[in-house]
């Protein structure tokens, strides 16, 4: 019988060599295994893993009162994937588990994300020339080339080819890599930042927090508010300003390492009335040109 205080090591590594999870993947899993594991020993009293009911998951769920049912959902996703993964491949239990359909509470739904308007990105461009090197390739990378927050962080000197004036971003949030050009003003900030850095080091060495506080210096810097935004607000910025000039939306996921279904999905419904209604007169312009 496996013992719930040895047993995730064991999952992990055997998930690590099957699938070479992402950074943020692996985050999650070592975030939810152990807790759903510590809350079955310490709640439930169970100790081995054959003991694991399926009350004992939905409990665990329901005990995660501050989170929202899309966040339990995600705790869900991957304890599913732990107990599938010990009754096949290594059958350490011998019973399937049952399927835990979960619910849970509707969510309050998120404040709409605000973009940055036209005069905010013109701010926050006569600003960032005056910021350190740091500051103007974050900003450079974010205003210009759609990344998202984790790609700056786990970005590597080795990543950044500045004879080539290319950016690889190896295994994002879809597990699928890219290659991006380098902004031209973000090249001399990055020329500064990796001088005398090893090529397998981290290109900013700033975690997920870090980073984040470089956003908003530069948001402060450039004398914009951020009330109501997220780290999000240059990526869906950018990503609606192409969907608002008519770019093809596989483009768009091309750039930003989306598909082209999640950029109607996500970004869709932030398209300007303006924008809809220069769409409808180009419907009426159409369908006016084929009267006969």
């Amino acid at each position: 019988m496996e013992n719930l205080t040895t047993i995730f090591t064991t999952f992990y590594q055997s998930y690590q060599q099957a699938r070479n999870p992402s950074l943020n993947t692996a985050k999650q899993i070592k975030g939810i295994i152990p807790a759903f594991l510590s809350y079955c020993m310490t709640e439930k009293n169970r100790e081995f893993v054959e003991e694991i009911q399926k009350e004992d998951v939905i409990c665990y769920l329901n005990s995660l009162i501050d989170l929202r049912t899309s966040s339990r959902l995600t705790h869900l996703r991957w304890i599913t994937v732990f107990l599938n993964w010990l009754y096949e491949p290594l059958h350490i239990i011998i019973q399937k588990p049952e399927t835990v359909f979960y619910k849970g509470p509707p969510d309050i739904p998120r404040a709409v994300q605000k973009d940055l308007d036209t005069k905010e990105v013109q701010k926050i461009l006569n600003a960032l020339p005056t910021l350190p090197d740091k500051d103007q390739a974050i900003g450079y990378l974010l205003l210009y080339r759609l990344l998202r927050i984790g790609e700056l962080v786990n970005l590597r000197v080795e990543n950044v080819d500045l004879k080539r004036q290319l950016v690889t971003i190896l295994k994002s949030k879809n597990r699928t890599s890219r290659q991006i050009s380098i902004p031209s003003k973000a090249l001399e900030p990055l020329r500064q930042i990796m001088e005398g850095k090893a090529q397998d080091s981290p290109l900013f060495d700033l975690g997920d927090h870090a980073i984040l506080l470089h956003v908003n210096q530069i948001l402060e810097k450039s004398g914009v508010s951020r009330m109501g935004r997220s780290s999000h607000a240059f990526r869906h910025t950018g990503i609606t300003n192409l969907l608002e000039e008519g770019e093809d939306p596989a483009v768009i996921a091309k750039m930003a390492g989306n598909t082209p279904l999640t950029i109607y999905k996500n970004y869709g419904s932030s398209i300007s009335a303006k924008a809809q209604k220069n769409g409808e007169e180009k419907l009426d312009r159409l369908r006016q040109q084929r009267v006969i």
